[in-house]
């Protein structure tokens, strides 16, 4: 076990392969709920994750000016998100959800953002563009016993969005 940079508590276990991922799907069955794993090469990560969005918020270190944070997306070619096609997120628009259901459902219902861009990174290996997102702290929804507790949900953005970089300087 360590503590990670942002003083979370997480333990890592190596688990080898077998040709099955059914150790990986069961691993779960084993901790609580409102603790989270994730495969990465072999390695599980567990970790409890925050209770609410201030909580999500300072451990991943995002500050919060005049109630808005800056979140990240990973998009396509073309600014599109990898799960809805149909949906841009073109520099210097600012993007709203169409279909917001007041978070009443994990996925859909809303727009996602990650709060690195490496967590952004993580929903859309194949990404060409990493854009950056100011989103007022009210707007989000955040679920404590979420599957992908790397990511929010917001109604949308609150000023024009912009591409960056890796590092999250703006191109």
């Amino acid at each position: 076990m360590y503590i990670d940079s942002s003083y979370r508590l997480r333990t890592i276990v190596k688990v080898l392969k077998y040709g099955s991922s059914s150790l990986f799907s069961n691993i779960n069955s084993f901790f609580p709920k409102g603790w989270t794993t994730s495969d990465s090469t072999g390695l599980i990560q567990i970790f409890r994750n925050p209770d609410c969005i201030e909580e999500w918020l300072s451990i991943y270190e995002v500050p919060i000016k005049n109630g808005k944070v800056i979140l990240y997306k990973a998009v396509g070619k073309y600014y599109r998100s990898y799960y809805d096609s149909k949906f841009h997120y073109r520099p210097g628009s600012i993007p709203r959800a169409s279909d917001w259901d007041d978070g009443k459902k994990e996925c859909g219902g809303g727009l996602h953002f990650c709060p690195t861009i490496d967590h952004a990174i993580s929903f859309f290996p194949g990404y060409s563009h990493l854009i950056a997102c100011p989103v007022k702290v009210d707007d989000i929804v955040y679920r404590s016993k979420s599957y992908f507790p790397t990511k929010i949900k917001a109604r949308g953005c609150c000023a024009p969005i912009w591409k960056v970089d890796k590092f999250g300087k703006k191109i």
